[in-house]
């Protein structure tokens, strides 16, 4: 909301605290999201969940520890989603370039 995209979030994040923050408010979002995306796979919340997927992917580009095990658990939300969805596949290129 301040223009901090999400890939830096967890770049900004410096204590075990923040980051626990980010990581149990990036989960709801990811799980609300997958839950609606899964019953229509080109509704908006399909590229919302892409762009947070895809924002997800970059900032965890070469990452170890906490941000790849962060990916790791959003990226089990997406079991019910149609990821190969235009608008799912859409999100998360939009989230790897601007996200």
């Amino acid at each position: 909301m301040d223009g901090t995209l999400l890939s830096e979030c967890l770049d900004d994040t410096t204590s075990g605290g923040e980051l626990q923050e980010v990581g149990t408010a990036y989960v709801a979002v990811a799980s609300e999201l997958a839950a609606d995306a899964s019953l229509d796979p080109n509704s908006r919340e399909a590229t919302q969940l892409g762009f947070l997927i895809g924002a997800l992917r970059r900032s965890a580009t070469g990452a170890q520890g906490v941000g790849a095990e962060l990916q790791r658990r959003i990226e089990q939300e997406l079991s019910l989603v149609d990821t190969s969805s235009r608008a799912f596949q859409r999100g998360v290129e939009a989230g790897r370039r601007a996200g």
